[in-house]
């Protein structure tokens, strides 16, 4: 099979960029904003935390963003291997095609997302040092079914056609086994 690269859409990061710093000037407005009595919450205490937990929260993301959009290296490669994905914010995870046993379509949030279901999802948790990723991972294999997962969010491709790449993909891979 001849390797397929989609690329990171400089687009779409932009546009999330934009939105993380907007929602990071509402956490500082919120942050630095007087109560109003005629406020729906008049506790100050309340309206500060939410603005710091949304500088925090979209300003992690703004970094994040930020750094993807210096990234020249595809956001996924599918190749005789398997894929390597490199859409999240902990670096490039390489999975097998060996270990894929299907792929399942999520909705989280209203964000589409694409599970890949892995034989032995303990051994993808553990090959990361950091202990906030695999709590993440951890978490999503829980809630999921599979700590791996695969958003079109910044990637060159809609979701239903990374979808359907994926699936024949693997597919063809199994029927050449």
């Amino acid at each position: 099979m001849a390797p397929i690269q989609i690329k990171l859409s400089k687009g779409k990061l932009l546009s999330f960029s934009l939105l993380a710093l907007i929602f990071v000037a509402l956490g500082i407005w919120l942050f630095l904003k007087p109560v109003d009595s005629n406020q729906l919450i008049t506790n100050p205490y309340i309206i500060k935390a939410v603005g710091i937990l949304s500088i925090a929260v979209f300003g992690f993301m703004g970094i994040f963003i930020i750094r993807k959009m210096g990234d020249n290296s595809p956001g996924l490669l599918i190749n005789d291997e398997g894929l390597t994905i490199n859409t999240n914010g902990v670096g490039s995870d390489k999975v097998l095609w060996s270990d894929i046993t299907g792929f399942k379509e999520l909705t989280v949030s209203g964000q589409k997302l694409l599970t890949v279901v892995v034989k032995n999802p303990d051994d993808y948790i553990n090959k990361h040092r950091n202990p906030l990723v695999k709590k993440a991972m951890t978490a999503n294999y829980n809630l999921y079914g599979s700590p791996i997962s695969i958003t079109a969010n910044s990637l060159q491709i809609n979701f239903n056609a990374l979808n359907t790449l994926l699936v024949d993909k693997l597919e063809e891979v199994k029927k050449m086994a």
